[in-house]
């Protein structure tokens, strides 16, 4: 009757409550193997490359660790890209790469890639690593 009437549609509203709710929370950060910068690549915007990605840092894990390489902005990396602060960051690590150790943080991006979106420089011994001077 009426009051198995208004259960069916509350339990109907119920259920359609929870398949249109967003799925717009983001996965949280993945941390990425600690290494040396071995290779930096970067797009001007008026690179043929730039529309897929603007960047990627290659980073080496111990003497025998394999380049696992990170990208950012563009196609593969939409809405996942890091400041011009972070990438001087970054090519400071590369410049001192002898004494400064990357721990990168991604998220994932299209297909098999990795998209840099943050990262801690460290030196060996865990001391953290001051930016350069403006």
């Amino acid at each position: 009757s009426r009051m198995r009437f208004a259960r069916s549609i509350l339990a109907t509203c119920a259920l359609a409550g929870l398949v249109f709710i967003p799925t717009s929370a983001q996965a949280a950060d993945s941390t990425g193997t600690t290494g040396k910068v071995k290779a930096i690549e970067i797009n001007s915007n008026s690179s043929d490359s730039y529309a897929a990605y603007h960047g990627k840092v290659g980073i080496k894990a111990g003497k025998n660790g394999h380049m696992i390489y990170y990208t950012w902005g563009g196609s593969q990396c939409q809405g996942k890209t890091i400041s011009d602060e972070m990438v001087d960051m970054l090519v400071h690590a590369f410049k001192s790469r002898k004494h400064t150790r990357v721990t990168p943080k991604y998220k994932s991006g299209a297909g098999p890639t990795k998209c840099l979106v943050g990262f801690k420089i460290a030196t060996p011994t865990g001391e953290t690593v001051e930016p350069p001077p403006s």
